[in-house]
């Protein structure tokens, strides 16, 4: 099968596009041929073996000159399927999913909220309205879209637009039963929703030795507010023995370094900055727990998945779809949405009791291995590829 992947961002920055990276890798190495269209230019984007082709056109959706460049890449590349990630450009989608075979691959919230979080102010409160433009006036409460209606109002027009082509014409993936909860309440039909869990690439486990130094906290993150970081710096404050690395960027690095420093923690936080995935897993390996702080309702929360791979138990705010993942004292711990002294007596008790950390990883990976692994994640979204290619070809 030949899979075109619709994108901006093509550069290996976040959970994403990582993602993407991922699932054009196990595709490719089932014998399927991948090719990529992002119209944002990035750094962090690995030497690609594969065909991209870098489109700006379709950022802005510069009209029929857009369509155009796009119409002689898909001519080129003669996909089967085209699956469309972060992509809101409602013009150019219109053209493609009425030509070709579409899924939507639904990362996030921008499908289905104009404000992009589908948050409210309380930390993990999930707004429970369907889209519509009485989000203008539930602005002026919540702050989750602009509140100025010259904006606000053309947001929510696009979100509704994108809703009904994707409706009409595509094949849904979420990561998780929580997001496609959400889908179904925007009207989409339960049974073109596919929930297919992400998954990561599994260490061998003769390399994952338990943590030599079990005070190591990891936190992998975008540094702005609904990720929680801030939470977590606070909760170390109490905890003096813990040390904390934090790989990620953002326009909270500055503020997030700034607590620090006066919580008395400079020596004992670091933070690197964005690194890349070989990075990332040098720092789990050598972690004791991994933390996922979010207070926004993750839609999955990759970076879990990726800590049990690596037999390490993670400590998460109870927030969106990581309930899912992560069984309460058996791969980690939840803690309530923005509950720093539960996140701080969580972290603690494993440090504490070494042997329940090094229980809760072990069990981490074995369920890492049982549900989340490359192959079964590469059947599934091929049952769901193969159902929408088939479907446009018998209308």
């Amino acid at each position: 099968m030949k899979v075109l992947h619709l994108m901006e961002y093509y550069a290996a920055v976040g959970g994403l596009e990582r993602g993407v990276h991922m699932i054009c890798d196990i595709l490719e190495e089932a014998g399927h041929a991948c090719s990529v269209v992002f119209s944002h230019a990035g750094e962090g984007a690995p030497p690609s073996r594969r065909p991209a082709h870098y489109v700006p056109e379709l950022a802005g959706a510069q009209g029929s000159r857009a369509i155009t460049v796009l119409q002689h890449v898909l001519e080129k590349e003669q996909p089967d399927v085209v699956l469309i990630h972060e992509f809101l450009e409602p013009d150019i989608l219109e053209w493609v999913v009425a030509r070709y075979p579409s899924v939507r691959y639904v990362w996030g919230f921008k499908l289905i909220c104009p404000g992009g979080r589908r948050m409210w102010t309380d930390p993990g409160a999930v707004c429970p309205r369907e889209v519509g433009y009485l989000c203008q006036a539930v602005a002026y409460r919540e702050r989750c879209m602009p509140r100025d209606p010259r904006q606000g109002i053309a947001l929510i027009a696009r979100t509704l637009r994108l809703e009904a082509l994707h409706r009409a014409y595509s094949e849904m993936v979420v990561p998780s039963g929580f997001m496609k909860r959400l889908l179904v309440g925007e009207r989409f039909e339960p049974d073109r929703v596919h929930c297919l869990p992400l998954c990561t690439v599994l260490p061998p486990a003769q390399s994952l030795p338990p943590a030599q130094d079990p005070h190591l906290i990891f936190c992998a993150a975008r540094l702005c507010h609904e990720k929680g970081v801030h939470l977590l710096v606070e909760a170390l404050a109490a905890l003096p023995r813990a040390r904390l690395v934090v790989a990620g960027d953002g326009p909270e690095r500055a503020s997030l370094e700034a607590q620090a420093g006066r919580n008395g923690l400079a020596g004992r936080v670091t933070f690197t900055g964005w690194i890349g995935p070989p990075e990332i897993a040098r720092h789990m390996a050598h972690a004791a727990i991994v933390v996922v702080p979010s207070i926004w309702p993750e839609p999955f929360g990759m970076v879990g998945i990726e800590a049990m791979a690596y037999g390490r138990p993670v400590v998460a705010f109870d927030v969106g779809g990581i309930r899912e993942w992560l069984l309460p004292g058996e791969t980690g711990l939840l803690v309530p949405p923005a509950d720093v002294a539960g996140l701080r007596q969580s972290l603690a008790q494993l440090m504490e009791d070494r042997e329940f950390s090094v229980r809760l990883g072990r069990r981490g990976r074995a369920v890492a291995e049982q549900r989340f692994t490359t192959e079964a994640y590469r059947d599934a979204l091929l049952r769901v590829l193969s159902r929408a290619r088939d479907a446009r070809r018998a209308a």
